[in-house]
């Protein structure tokens, strides 16, 4: 995830204070100054009884995470980068990705 965002121009710090952190990147873009903070999580999925597709298995953000405005980045074994909550457009475009 933190190799993504400065692939995408965003200086990225990893907080050392708490092991336990709400956050695990800060990520502020080079050009813009927006200020993201993402808890980057493993996309694990499970088959559920009686359906045909797996689902994802969603994390609910803890009530410090929701105060302090942080996205749940899901990433899966391919790369692929998905938000919850979803992005703006603005901070979609920074990121260059259509989740």
């Amino acid at each position: 995830m933190a190799l993504h965002m400065i692939q995408k121009d965003f200086t990225v710090y990893v907080p050392a204070f708490r092991a336990t952190s709400p956050i695990d990147l800060i990520c502020i873009h080079n050009d813009t100054q927006d200020v993201v903070y993402l808890d980057s999580k493993s996309d694990k999925q499970r088959i559920v009884k009686g359906r045909a597709n797996p689902s994802r298995i969603h994390r609910v953000r803890t009530q410090a995470q929701k105060k302090l405005g942080v996205y749940i980045a899901y990433v899966t074994r391919r790369g692929a980068i998905s938000f919850s909550p979803k992005l703006p457009k603005h901070l979609k475009d920074l990121m260059d990705v259509d989740f």
